[in-house]
């Protein structure tokens, strides 16, 4: 059976008087997840999404019906639902998906996570090795940092609380404290006030937060008594204690390096004081371990991003329920962007210098000054470079001229030219990231990757269809059956089909391996200017330039709906990862997101002042990215259909925008030629390539992230390594 967000296994009760209860005239009730200390977890569908699907309801139930203290209830409970749902923008914490109150109760509804309890890895007497230990740190640490920035204490970290999710086996932290904390303050009777109750787990809360005083580094202790566990095989409460200093003593029981022993006894003291104050300092310490192959081997970690071990979380937005209002909402203006929480440039530099020994191509690679404040931290990027060149000398005294070429890229890149956006970065000779040049005898208006990255689909205005071997270099074949331009193209993500949209005014199938024409899906009066397919490969959907939306069944041609009644052309649409929203960015300077599989219209995001070219629809299913000819990126809340910030630098019309596969990273491709790397999280500007003198028409995310194919009307496709 998958786990999930509770700690408990599904009850088999049927007894239980919630089983079968529609809530909010939507979650159905279908299974109890067990009682904690505050209120009662439930497993419930989804009534109004196709195929019904599973999701999380934490129910919490006021200790007064008095009305005062339902107010203060209230209020409490609507704060801190908006804190989870901000939190839920990380990849690897379920997403809020609603809150509501029905009957004066309050309910929590979150995203179900398929997998399994890390506490089921972590078996009695079965010990880990010190690299899998620091690989646990790190990703946990990741999540962390992310959770800190908002001043959010956990108060729970333990086996428990970490699901190895199934899809991609990261580790997915739940059961935040934060809903503990409204909990108590919910189930606390007004009469008593000033009662504490300590939020936490045996074995894995230290002192302070048992005395109802926790802070940051309180969670930092908790994941170093996991590490503790995972290496000795231990349960925390087997763990002897120095009667007379409460330090624990558990070092004998294992043999492992002094350095890990070292930091996992930091972030176990004790006191608060006298361990790491913080999720950066912990990760600094890690990285700097004199053992570089357990080091390199975290940073290249499938588990969780390599150059952005401590992300900077995504802007503050205001929460809403799931869509259900039969009005589309109208978007507001961003608020401004802040600095105060940026990590430490010097955090991420210790990790791509480490990474960059393994690898010295990425040594050419730009580093990133976010601001003239964090110039001032170079003696201590400095410190980080030098210890990096010493621990080179363990692998061959050759890579210390590598080490030396980080520092010179440092101080020769000071006197380069900066580039424009939110932020400043450092350049560097752009032929180190080009990595192909594909000639075509006509401008492509579009390419797509396929599922596996090793072929390049592009449509052209010369009414082809090309399939590129990414590995020979070559066009193996070339799909003639329209009768006028290709403007778009999508890969199936079983890797079997591909989809064309053309000037012909028709979407055409095709057999991705054969380049067998399978069936012409007719329908729209004027050209068909972009095409989507769903995750499941179920449903393709069609943006016109008779300003329609056609929703098809892709294996059998099936008109499903047509969305209609606008006055503009569809120029780019996009479907959510999760197979529920559909995007179209149009020619009256809006995006509209419907339901899917419904058709029913949940906003229209107003910001750009001119049409949009392109739209694009992050991995977590709740961040959408918008290119516009007024030249700027935008970037949507997709759920709250609220504008989060605006990016600039393009001198002219931005034509193709793209998300990278871990949502973090966004390349944008313009009119004047350029094609712009950003943080997707601050909007800061990483890189600029300056391949092209032409305008760019498309641009494209390999499906690893490692790579970005872009169209040019120079009748280039280039392939680019991501710095």
């Amino acid at each position: 059976m998958p786990r999930n967000t509770a700690t408990d296994d599904f009850s088999t009760s049927v007894s239980h008087p919630m089983l079968g209860k529609l809530l909010d005239g939507r979650y159905q009730i279908i299974d109890s997840l067990g009682r904690g200390g505050f209120g009662q977890t439930y497993i419930a569908q989804d009534t109004r999404r196709p195929g019904n699907p599973t999701c999380v309801v934490k129910h919490l139930k006021p200790a007064s019906s008095d009305s005062e203290c339902l107010q203060i209830a209230r209020r409490l409970f609507c704060s801190e639902a908006e804190i989870l749902e901000k939190l839920g923008y990380h990849d690897q914490i379920p997403r809020l998906l609603a809150y509501f109150e029905e009957n004066q109760e309050f309910y929590l509804v979150q995203e179900f996570i398929e997998g399994q309890l890390l506490s089921e890895e972590l078996q009695p007497s079965q010990r880990w090795s010190e690299s899998q230990v620091i690989q646990l740190l790190c990703e946990v640490l990741s999540i962390l940092d992310f959770v800190h920035s908002y001043e959010v204490i956990h108060r729970d970290i333990k086996p428990d609380n970490l699901i190895r999710r199934n899809r991609d086996k990261k580790l997915v932290l739940i059961d935040f404290g934060t809903v503990k904390q409204v909990r108590t303050q919910l189930v606390v009777p007004p009469e008593q006030p000033n009662i504490t109750v300590a939020i936490g787990t045996t074995g894995y809360m230290p002192t302070e937060q048992g005395q109802g005083k926790p802070r940051s580094n309180s969670d930092i202790y908790a994941l170093g008594i996991i590490g503790i566990q995972a290496l000795t095989g231990l349960n925390p409460t087997q763990f002897q204690e120095d009667s007379g200093t409460g330090e624990l003593l558990w070092q004998q029981q294992v043999q492992i390096s002094s350095g890990l022993e070292a930091v996992l006894t930091k972030m176990v003291r004790y006191h608060f004081k006298d361990r790491y104050q913080s999720v950066a300092e912990t990760l600094q310490a890690i990285q700097q371990l004199t053992n570089l192959n357990s080091s390199t081997q975290i940073a290249n970690s499938p588990r969780f991003p390599r150059t952005e071990i401590a992300s900077r979380p995504i802007l503050p937005t205001e929460i809403v329920t799931s869509p259900q209002s039969p009005a589309p909402s109208v978007a507001q203006p961003a608020p401004e962007l802040s600095e105060q929480n940026a990590p430490p440039i010097s955090d991420r530099l210790s990790e791509k210098i480490d990474s960059a020994i393994e690898h010295p191509p990425i040594l050419t690679r730009a580093y990133k000054v976010r601001s003239k404040k964090d110039t001032r931290k170079l003696p201590n990027l400095i410190k980080v470079l030098t210890l990096s060149q010493k621990i080179s000398l363990l692998i061959g005294a050759g890579l210390i001229v590598t080490g030396i070429a980080i520092f010179l890229i440092f101080i020769v890149g000071f006197g380069s030219r900066y580039q424009s956006g939110n932020s400043s970065t450092l350049t560097v000779p752009q032929e180190e990231f080009l990595v192909d040049t594909l000639t075509s005898s006509f401008t492509s208006e579009s390419v797509a990757f396929s599922s596996d990255g090793k072929t390049l689909v592009s449509g052209s205005v010369d009414q082809i269809v090309e399939i590129w071997d990414l590995k020979t270099e070559n066009s193996n074949q070339t799909l003639s059956d329209h009768s006028g331009r290709v403007y778009d193209v999508a890969v199936n993500p079983d890797g079997q089909t591909l989809a064309s949209g053309s000037e012909d005014n028709t979407i055409k199938i095709w057999n991705l391996h054969t380049g067998e024409l399978l069936r012409t899906l007719k329908g729209h009066l004027w050209s068909v200017l972009s095409v989507a397919i769903s995750p499941d490969g179920q449903t393709l959907a069609s943006g016109g330039e008779d300003s329609t939306i056609k929703i098809w069944n892709l294996n059998t041609g099936k008109l499903l709906n047509t969305l209609s009644g606008y006055t503009a052309a569809f120029s780019s649409i996009e479907i959510s990862a999760d197979g529920w929203l559909l995007a179209g960015g149009s020619l009256d300077n809006t995006i509209k997101i419907w339901e899917l599989h419904t058709g029913k219209l949940l906003h229209i995001l107003r910001g750009h002042s001119g049409q949009v070219n392109s739209v694009a629809i992050a991995s977590n299913s709740a961040t959408l990215a918008s290119g516009s000819a007024d030249g700027t990126i935008k970037i949507w809340n997709l759920y709250a259909g609220e504008l989060l910030h605006s990016l600039t630098g393009h001198s002219d019309s931005v034509e193709s925008v793209a998300i990278s596969p871990d949502s973090q990273t966004i390349v944008s491709g313009g009119k004047d030629g350029t094609i712009r790397i950003w943080n997707l999280h601050t909007g800061d500007l990483i890189h600029t390539f300056f391949g092209n003198a032409d305008p760019i028409n498309s641009v494209a995310f390999s499906p690893d992230g490692q790579t970005i194919a872009s169209s040019s009307q120079d009748k280039t496709i280039k392939i680019w390594q991501v710095p």
